[in-house]
């Protein structure tokens, strides 16, 4: 039995706004408490998580990379895969300011990284309040699933039932390997041309710049990166690499 339930907030709403729901959802209850600061980006998230290892953690869903930036769903999947791989006794929860939306390809393939995983559920904040919010961590460190409502646990079902995403990237004639790769790790995990260069070897920036513009002109997805990221993350969210599958 837990006599303190350690948790901690991953989410990008604002610092103020942040800060209250803290306070709010540890005065709910005698045993939570909140390890440190919040955290808003995803960069600090996967460095202060695994160092903290709390018993919950609760993450947004559209966490953005850095302080001030601008995230999609995919990069809080990426950060609790990453948090989950580090440290692997932190309970995951996440939160979004969206519902589910298990009718598009790209959300259920999401929900079933965020499955493969361990995740407990997902905390929709309009269903939310700082009582529920304090019940659902206590019950999260107990490793019992937990879920805004009934709606959204529905939608979490319907996405793993979903037909497996198919990429409409790969076979003959489309993107060359290296084409895919800096695709699907600019689709699937948010990484910057500098940082995928360096996951392909040592690659500069100007080179993996010159492959995305390649493979976007390929599938009619170009001229500029906002435009390809777009559609790879609908096209590809779930892509795996070479000895990932």
């Amino acid at each position: 039995m837990i006599d303190r339930i350690r948790w901690m907030l991953v989410y990008d709403i604002g610092d103020d706004v942040v800060r209250d729901m803290v306070n709010n959802i540890d005065r709910k209850s005698e045993v939570l408490v909140h390890v440190g600061l919040p955290i808003d980006n995803w960069t600090e998230a996967i460095a202060r998580v695994p160092a903290e290892a709390p018993h919950v953690a609760l993450i947004d869903m559209g966490l953005p990379r850095l302080k001030r930036g601008l995230g999609t769903r995919g990069e809080g999947v990426a950060c609790a895969e990453t948090i989950h791989r580090l440290s692997p006794t932190t309970m995951i929860v996440m939160i979004s300011v969206d519902p589910l939306t298990p009718e598009t390809s790209a959300e259920c393939a999401l929900v079933k990284r965020l499955e493969a995983i361990g995740v407990l559920g997902y905390l929709y904040g309009m269903e939310m309040t700082y009582g529920r919010y304090a019940e659902y961590i206590a019950s999260a460190a107990r490793r019992l699933p937990v879920f805004s409502s009934r709606d959204q646990l529905d939608k979490w079902r319907d996405c793993l039932a979903a037909r497996d995403h198919v990429c409409f990237a790969d076979g003959p004639g489309h993107m060359t390997e290296r084409e895919h790769q800096a695709m699907v790790l600019m689709a699937r995990d948010s990484l910057q041309y500098r940082e995928i260069g360096e996951m392909m070897g040592g690659l500069s920036a100007d080179t993996i710049q010159g492959y995305v513009s390649k493979a976007g002109t390929k599938v009619g997805a170009w001229p500029g990166r906002p435009e390809f990221a777009r559609w790879a993350f609908e096209h590809c969210p779930d892509c795996a690499l070479p000895g990932e599958k």
